[in-house]
């Protein structure tokens, strides 16, 4: 605080994303101050604040034009004279409140923002790894043509791989610590398979998701 001032943290999550209780209870309490969540996509097409109440979110004005459903949103976004996009779909599931029309006010219209949770990763303890930072762990290991993640218990994953012809043991390892970076191997115990690409599993969609929650 100062001069009897409460300082307000943002705290920014995009996407898959959510600001979980145990999140916010840790950062008050090491930063002594509350904060604030808000909720946006990569490509700004929607974007989401906090109630000063905490009781909901609302829609910034003028950002976007929101069409909410029961498993995804389609968005337009207001503010990109660019290149907008027009109607996104975004898989994330966001629960407005009953009766609460139209949406484009300060109050808190907005429930809820439930994120795409079976994108997620449990650890032991409990915490939530979006797959958004596991994707990056790919991209510095040669030899890996596809890999997904299937988790049917908390704290334990099977990382299936689809290896190239050259892939070797040593990559594996580098995987494994490249693992251990994001989520700490103490937290989550990985078993790694190599399969064929046929064994790859895919989404009702018949998207390939990097991760198969069955939790």
């Amino acid at each position: 605080k100062r001069q009897g001032l409460e300082c307000h943290i943002p705290v920014a999550f995009t996407s898959s994303e959510t600001l979980h209780d145990y999140q916010r209870a840790l950062i008050e309490k090491v930063f002594n101050t509350q904060i604030y969540d808000h909720y946006g996509t990569t490509e700004r097409t929607i974007r989401l604040e906090e109630s000063f109440d905490h009781d909901g979110y609302f829609e910034d004005p003028g950002y976007g034009i929101e069409e909410y459903y029961d498993d995804y949103v389609i968005s337009t976004s207001l503010i990109n004279d660019v290149f907008p996009l027009i109607r996104y779909k975004t898989t994330d599931c966001i629960v407005p409140k009953q009766g609460c029309f139209p949406l484009h006010s300060y109050d808190a219209t907005i429930e809820s923002i439930e994120g795409r949770t079976a994108s997620n990763i449990v650890g032991k303890d409990g915490t939530r790894y979006s797959d958004a930072a596991l994707t990056f762990i790919f991209k510095d290991v040669p030899n890996v043509r596809k890999a997904q993640f299937i988790q049917n218990e908390p704290g334990k994953v099977t990382l299936n791989i689809v290896p190239d012809r050259d892939f070797k043991q040593s990559e594996q390892n580098i995987i494994l610590s490249l693992i251990d970076e994001k989520m700490g191997l103490r937290n989550i115990d990985v078993d790694i398979q190599l399969i064929n690409e046929a064994e790859l599993k895919y989404t009702k969609r018949n998207k390939l998701a990097l991760v198969i929650s069955n939790l």
